[in-house]
C-alpha cells in the first residue's frame, strides 16, 4: 500500500470524528453577514465594532451535544457552551429565546439528575464539573430580559415565561446549594427584585405600607408595550407576580426554605429565599399559595439558626406584614396564632435588636392579636413580662442622643398600642397590668413637672405624642377596671391638672429648621379634646367620680374652654359640653353649676355653634338653672334656634328642654309672648310642627268608610324611627309593644301635646281655621295614644297565640267604644269650627253685597247728606272691611 494511502487511512477516524463533531456541536464562529457593523442582523456594539458571535444560536445542536453518548463526558466542551451562552446573553435573554433557554435548562437538569442517580463510579464527578459553568450561566440569567420578542404574541410570551419560571423553580430543589442559590436569585429578580439591594430595606413598614424596594423597574417581558399604554409599573409587577404564581414558584421556594431551615449547609441561600418571599407577599394569589404550603411557619422556623438575625428577621416581618394586610387577613392571622409562631415572634422582643425592627415586630403582633383577641397564648411564656420590660426600659429614648430617638419614640408608641389592644376587653390581662402598676405609670406621663428620667428624655413634641397615646389607652382601660374609679387617690386630680396644662401646651409647636422629617405631633395634636373624652368616661363610670370632678374645679375649667378667645378647635367645645352633660347628673353638681358666674349664658352663647350639644347641657342643668335661663332670655333664644331646624334629634331635645322648663312659673307667659320673624306665635309653630310630623309619617290610603271610622288618628303609613334615633337607641327587646312605647320618644307628638297643654288657654282668634281644627285633635292625644297602646298589646298577644280573658276583652271593647265616642266628639268640635268659619264668610259676603248695592244706588239718586251708620265692633270701634268700598 502506498505510504500516502496508509497515512490517509490512519487519519480517517479523526476526520470522521471531526465531521460528526461539527454536525453535533454548535458553531460559534462569526457569520459572514456579521462582519460589518450595522449589517442585517448585526449585534453592533456601541463603538461601532461587530461582536465575534452570531446573532442566532443553533439550539438543536446544543441539545444533541448533551444527549449524545459520544460526548457525554466532554465536560470541557459543555463548559465552553455555557461560557459562550453567557457572552451572548450578557445583555439579557431575548424574549423569543425563552422557550429554548427553558428547554436547555431542562436538558441540563435531566443530565444532572441522571448523573446523580448513576450506579457506576466515574473518575470525575459530572456534577462537580457542570456546576461552575451552570452557575455562571444562571448568574447571567438574572439580568433583565431583552425586549426582542421575535413577533410572538402576548399569550405566547406569557406561556414562555411560565415555562422558564417553572424550570428555574425545579432547579431550586435540585439538591445542590450553589445551583439552588443561583436559581433563587433568578426568581427573586423575576418577582421584582432590584439589581442592587442593601441587606435590609431602608423602607420601614411604619412609613411605607407596600414594601417595594423600587430601585429598578421590575423585569417584565411586556415592559415596552405597557409603557406605551401608560399603565402603572405597579400593575405591571402585580401582573408578573400572578404569572409567577402559576409556575409553582411558591411551592418550590417553600421546599427550599424547609431544607435550608433544617440543613445548615443549605443555609447560604436562605436570605435570597426570604427576599423572594418578600416580593411574592404583595400578591394575593401568592399569599393564598403560601397559606396552602404553610410557608409562614417555615419562615419563622428559619430564624432559629439564622446567623444574621436582624437582617433575616427584618425581611420575615415585612413579609408577614404584607400578608396580614392583604385580603387573607384572617387566614394569615390564624396561621400565625399558634404557640410556636407567637413564641418565635415575641422571643425577638429584646433590646439586642434595633428599635425600628422591634417596632415592626410589634406591629405584626398587634395585627395578629387584633384579629384573634381571645388567643390565650399571649399570656403564656412570659410574653407580657417582656412587653412590660420593654415599656419600662432604663433608657427609652436611647443612649445615642438624637441619632435614635425617633426610632425609640415609634417603639414606645407601638408598645402602648400593643398594651391597649390587650387591656381593652378587661379580664386577667388587665388585672395583671394593674398589679404591675400600669395606671400609675401612665398617669406619670401626664405630669409636666415630673422628675422621672424616662419622661424627661423626650422632646416636647414627642412627649405630646406619647401623652395622646396614653390618653387613648386610658379610654380603653378605665371602663373595665375591677375597682371603682373614685377610690383612686390621684386619678381625678391628675386629669384635671393635665387639662389645665394642656390648654397652655397644646398649641402648634414649630419644627426645627434643619428637621427634614418633622414629627406629626409638631402640630396641634388634640390633647385637650382627648383628656376631655377621658374625663367623660371616668364620670360615666360612677356618680362619685362626677361629684369629685365638680368639687375639684371642673366646671370653671370647662367654662374657660367654652369662653376661650380665640375659640379652640371644634372637638374641644363639643366634648366640653358632653362632659358638662355627664357632670350635671348629680343634684349637687347642678346646684354648683347654677351658682357659677356666667355658666348658663356661656351655654346659650353656643346655641348657634353647637345647638344639639348645648341643648343637652342646658337640659341637664334644670331645674336649678331656671332663673338664669329666664334672665338670659334662654326661652326666646332656644325657640329662635328650633323654629329654623328640621332635624328630628335636635327638635326632640329642644322640645324636651321646653317641656321641663314650662312647668316653672312664668315660663308659659314668656313662651306665649314670643313671636318668630313672620309674627307667628309659639302655638302656631307647634301646630305646624305637628302637621309636619304627620306629613313625614304619611297617611294610610285605600281605606273605606268603615275602616276610616274605627281607625286611630295617630295611625300612619310609616312607623319607622328616624335614623338618628335608631343609631342612638338600641333596645334589647324588640316587639310591637316596645316599638309603640319608643314612638313616644322619637315622634315628637307627645312633647308637642305637653307644651300645648301647659300653654292653655290658647287664644284661638289668631289661629286659622285649619290650625284650630288641628288643635282640637291634638288636645285629645292622650285618649288616642291610650287606645293605640291597648291595640298594640292586643296584637302582640294575638301574634303570640294568647287570647285575652273576658275582663281583658271587655277593656279592649270599651277602648274601641271610647275611641269612637272621642272621634265623634272631636269631629263635632271641628264641625262647629267649620260652621263658624262658614257663617263668618257668609256674613262677610252679605256685607260686601250690601255695600255694592249702596254704591249702585248712588247713580240713580242724589247723594245723601248723611251716610248710613258704619258697623262697629263690641269695643265701640268702627269696623271697616279691608278692601271694601267705604274703605276707599
Amino acid at each position: 500500500m502506498h505510504p500516502l494511502h496508509q497515512k490517509v487511512r490512519k487519519q480517517l477516524p479523526g476526520i470522521i470524528r471531526r465531521q460528526k463533531l461539527k454536525k453535533i456541536m454548535p458553531s460559534f464562529a462569526p457569520d459572514a453577514t456579521l462582519g460589518r457593523a450595522g449589517g442585517k442582523g448585526s449585534l453592533a456594539t456601541g463603538d461601532g465594532l461587530a461582536p465575534s458571535l452570531p446573532a442566532t444560536i443553533n439550539w438543536p445542536k446544543i441539545f444533541e451535544s448533551f444527549h449524545s453518548k459520544l460526548f457525554s463526558r466532554s465536560f470541557d466542551r459543555h463548559a465552553a457552551i455555557f461560557d459562550r451562552l453567557c457572552i451572548i446573553h450578557a445583555t439579557g435573554v431575548p424574549l423569543h429565546d425563552l422557550t429554548n433557554v427553558a428547554d436547555f435548562l431542562m436538558v441540563v437538569k435531566a443530565r444532572l439528575a441522571a448523573e446523580a442517580n448513576a450506579d457506576d463510579a466515574a473518575a470525575e464527578d459530572p456534577v462537580e464539573r457542570l456546576r461552575p459553568p451552570l452557575c455562571r450561566y444562571l448568574t447571567v440569567l438574572r439580568h433583565p430580559f431583552d425586549g426582542h420578542d421575535g413577533g410572538k404574541g402576548v399569550a405566547q410570551l406569557t406561556h414562555d415565561l411560565k415555562l422558564f419560571t417553572r424550570i428555574v423553580g425545579d432547579l431550586v430543589n435540585i439538591g445542590d446549594a450553589s445551583i439552588t442559590g443561583c436559581a433563587v436569585e433568578i426568581l427573586f429578580k423575576l418577582a421584582g427584585g432590584p439589581k442592587t439591594e442593601s441587606p435590609i430595606s431602608i423602607h420601614r413598614i411604619v412609613t411605607y405600607p407596600w414594601l417595594l424596594d423600587a430601585v429598578n423597574a421590575p423585569p417584565s417581558m411586556l415592559a415596552a408595550e405597557q409603557d406605551q399604554g401608560g399603565r402603572d409599573s405597579r400593575d405591571t409587577q402585580m401582573e408578573l407576580l400572578r404569572i409567577l404564581s402559576d409556575s409553582n414558584v411558591v411551592e418550590n421556594l417553600t421546599v427550599a426554605l424547609r431544607q435550608s431551615s433544617s440543613n445548615a449547609q443549605s443555609f447560604a441561600h436562605h436570605n435570597a429565599i426570604l427576599r423572594a418571599f418578600r416580593r411574592l407577599s404583595v400578591c394575593e394569589v401568592c399569599i393564598a399559595q403560601m397559606l396552602e404550603e404553610k410557608t409562614f411557619a417555615y419562615l419563622l422556623d428559619g430564624l432559629r439558626i439564622s446567623s444574621n438575625a436582624s437582617i433575616d428577621l427584618s425581611i420575615v416581618i415585612e413579609t408577614l406584614w404584607n400578608a396580614i394586610e392583604g385580603p387573607y387577613e384572617k387566614q394569615v392571622a390564624e396561621a400565625l396564632s399558634t404557640n410556636e409562631a407567637i413564641g418565635m415572634l415575641t422571643r425577638h422582643l429584646t433590646l439586642s435588636h434595633p428599635p425600628d425592627l422591634l417596632t415592626d415586630v410589634l406591629i405584626v403582633c398587634t395585627d395578629i392579636s387584633r384579629v384573634h383577641p381571645d388567643n390565650t397564648t399571649w399570656t403564656d411564656e412570659g410574653i407580657l413580662e417582656r412587653i412590660w420590660d420593654l415599656l419600662k426600659r432604663p433608657h427609652p429614648a436611647g443612649t445615642n442622643g438624637r441619632a435614635d430617638t425617633g426610632d425609640a419614640y415609634a417603639l414606645q408608641k407601638e408598645l402602648l398600642t400593643f398594651l391597649k389592644g390587650f387591656c381593652a376587653g378587661g379580664g386577667e390581662i388587665l388585672e395583671w397590668c394593674l398589679e404591675k402598676g400600669m395606671l400609675d405609670y401612665l398617669l406619670e406621663f401626664l405630669r409636666y413637672d415630673s422628675d422621672n428620667p424616662s419622661i424627661n428624655c423626650w422632646s416636647i413634641r414627642q412627649l405630646k405624642g406619647l401623652q395622646l397615646q396614653i390618653l387613648t389607652v386610658l379610654q380603653e382601660v378605665l371602663p373595665h377596671t375591677p375597682f371603682q374609679l373614685h377610690t383612686h387617690p390621684t386619678l381625678h386630680t391628675t386629669l384635671l391638672s393635665f387639662l389645665k396644662d394642656a390648654l397652655e401646651h397644646d398649641t402648634p409647636t414649630p419644627a426645627p429648621a434643619n428637621d427634614e422629617h418633622p414629627n406629626p405631633t409638631s402640630d396641634y395634636v388634640g390633647l385637650v379634646s382627648s383628656v376631655l373624652r377621658t374625663l367623660v368616661i371616668v364620670c360615666e363610670r360612677d356618680v362619685e367620680s362626677s361629684v369629685l370632678v365638680g368639687e375639684s374645679g371642673g366646671f370653671a375649667l370647662l367654662i374657660d374652654i367654652l369662653r376661650s378667645n380665640p375659640p379652640l378647635h371644634r372637638p374641644a367645645p363639643l366634648t366640653s359640653m358632653t362632659l358638662l352633660t355627664t357632670l350635671l347628673g348629680p343634684r349637687r353638681n347642678r346646684d354648683r353649676f347654677a351658682s357659677t358666674p356666667s355658666a348658663v349664658s356661656t351655654l346659650l352663647m353656643h346655641l348657634s355653634l353647637e345647638p344639639l350639644a348645648a341643648l343637652h347641657a342646658l337640659w341637664a342643668t334644670l331645674p336649678a338653672s331656671t332663673d338664669a335661663v329666664l334672665v338670659n332670655d334662654g326661652v326666646q333664644r332656644v325657640l329662635d334656634v328650633l323654629v329654623t331646624e328640621r332635624e328630628w334629634s335636635l327638635l326632640s331635645v329642644g322640645l324636651g328642654f321646653l317641656c321641663d322648663l314650662v312647668e316653672s312659673n312664668g315660663v308659659a307667659w314668656v313662651m306665649k309672648e314670643w313671636k318668630d320673624e313672620s309674627g307667628a306665635s309659639v302655638v302656631r309653630w307647634l301646630i305646624a310642627l305637628w302637621t309636619g310630623v304627620e306629613l313625614e309619617l304619611g297617611d294610610l290610603e285605600g281605606e273605606d268608610a268603615d275602616e276610616k271610622e274605627c281607625r286611630n288618628p295617630l295611625t300612619c303609613a310609616v312607623m319607622s324611627k328616624p335614623r338618628a334615633f335608631f343609631e342612638r337607641h338600641v333596645t334589647e327587646i324588640q316587639d310591637d309593644f316596645t316599638e309603640d312605647i319608643e314612638e313616644m320618644g322619637w315622634n315628637l307628638r307627645a312633647k308637642i301635646y305637653s307644651l300645648l297643654h301647659h300653654l292653655h288657654p290658647v287664644d284661638t282668634t289668631e289661629l286659622l281655621p285649619a290650625e284650630e281644627i288641628k288643635l282640637i285633635m291634638i288636645d285629645s292625644y292622650p285618649t288616642f295614644k291610650h287606645h293605640a297602646l291597648l291595640r298594640t298589646l292586643s296584637r302582640s298577644l294575638y301574634n303570640a297565640n294568647v287570647r285575652p280573658t273576658s275582663p281583658d276583652q271587655e277593656v279592649l271593647d270599651m277602648a274601641e267604644t271610647v275611641l269612637r265616642e272621642k272621634k265623634r266628639f272631636v269631629n263635632a268640635q271641628q264641625m262647629r269650627v267649620v260652621e263658624r268659619q262658614q257663617a263668618r264668610q257668609k256674613a262677610d259676603e252679605e256685607e260686601f253685597w250690601k255695600e255694592v248695592q249702596w254704591v249702585v244706588s248712588l247713580k240713580d239718586k242724589k247723594p245723601q247728606k248723611t251716610l248710613p251708620p258704619l258697623p262697629k265692633t263690641p269695643e265701640g270701634k268702627i269696623r271697616v272691611k279691608k278692601g271694601s268700598v267705604r274703605s276707599l
